[in-house]
C-alpha cells in the first residue's frame, strides 16, 4: 500500500470463511515483521460471553494493552465485509463505509446493496459536505429495532425536524436489501426493496435553493456518501 500519512484512507473487502474463529488487518514494517503499528483483530467466537474486536500494536517482540470493543459487532460467518481505515493524525480509525458520489444534481440516482447483519438495531446513509460533515443534506436512518425510517438533516451541529415513516416499514435483520435514491429538483426520492418511495425536501443551502430558482446545475457541495450501522455494503453505483 506504499507509505501511510494522515489523509491516507485502505479500504478492504472479501468474505468471511463459514467457520471462521477469527481474522486480523495489520501495518507491519515488514512482512511478518517485528513492528506492527496497527493490528485489528476480529474474534467471531464467543470469549468471556461476546464477539469481541481488538486493536493493539506490537513493538520489540512487546504487545501494548489491548483495546476491546464488543458493542455491536458487525460480523458473522459467511458474511461479505467492507471496511475502511482512515490514517488520521493522532492515529488509525476503523471507519463506516463511505463514497465519493462526484456531483449530486437532479436526475441523478445512487443504488446501494448490501446485508443486513443478523442482530442489526438500525444502520443510515447520509449526504455530506465531507467525510463526517460537519453539514449532512441528507440523513435516512433505518432502525429495524423500532420499525421506523427516520429522514434529517444536520448543519450548524443542529438537527433539523425528523420526518418518521412507519408504514409498510421493509426490512428485518439478515434481509438482503436494495436502496434507490433519486435527487430531484425539489427533494431526494428514496426508495427500499421496491417499495413506494418516500421524499425529503432539500433543506440546506444550495440544494433548497434551486427550488424557486428552477436551476438544474451539477453540485460538489455534498459530494460524500457514508453508510454508517449494522449493514454490510455490497455494491454501490451512480447513475
Amino acid at each position: 500500500m506504499g507509505s501511510i500519512s494522515p489523509g491516507k484512507m485502505i479500504f478492504i473487502s472479501g468474505f468471511v470463511l463459514p467457520n471462521a474463529n477469527q481474522f486480523h488487518v495489520d501495518f507491519e514494517n515488514k512482512p511478518w515483521g517485528t513492528d506492527i503499528a496497527f493490528t485489528c483483530v476480529f474474534r467471531l467466537i464467543p470469549k468471556e460471553d461476546h464477539n469481541v474486536i481488538v486493536l493493539n500494536s506490537l513493538t520489540n517482540n512487546t504487545w501494548g494493552p489491548e483495546e476491546r470493543i464488543t458493542e455491536d459487532f458487525p460480523l458473522a460467518p459467511k458474511d461479505f465485509f467492507e471496511m475502511t481505515i482512515n490514517v488520521e493524525q493522532e492515529g488509525f480509525k476503523p471507519t463506516p463505509f463511505l463514497y465519493n458520489m462526484g456531483s449530486i444534481y437532479p436526475g441523478k440516482t445512487i443504488f446501494i446493496s448490501g446485508f443486513i447483519s443478523p442482530n442489526a438495531k438500525h444502520f443510515n446513509v447520509n449526504f455530506e459536505n465531507k467525510p463526517w460533515g460537519p453539514d449532512i443534506a441528507f440523513h435516512c436512518d433505518i432502525r429495524l429495532k423500532d420499525k421506523v425510517i427516520v429522514m434529517n438533516n444536520f448543519t450548524n451541529d443542529v438537527w433539523g425536524p425528523e420526518e418518521r415513516v412507519t408504514k409498510d416499514f421493509p426490512l428485518v435483520p439478515r434481509d438482503f436489501f436494495e436502496m434507490t435514491i433519486l435527487v430531484e429538483q425539489e427533494g431526494f426520492k428514496v426508495s427500499v426493496n421496491n417499495k413506494a418511495p418516500l421524499t425529503y425536501s432539500h433543506k440546506l443551502v444550495p440544494l433548497n435553493i434551486l427550488v424557486p430558482l428552477n436551476i438544474l446545475v451539477p453540485l460538489n457541495i455534498f459530494p460524500y456518501l457514508r453508510i454508517d450501522g449494522d449493514v454490510v455494503i455490497k455494491d454501490v453505483r451512480c447513475q
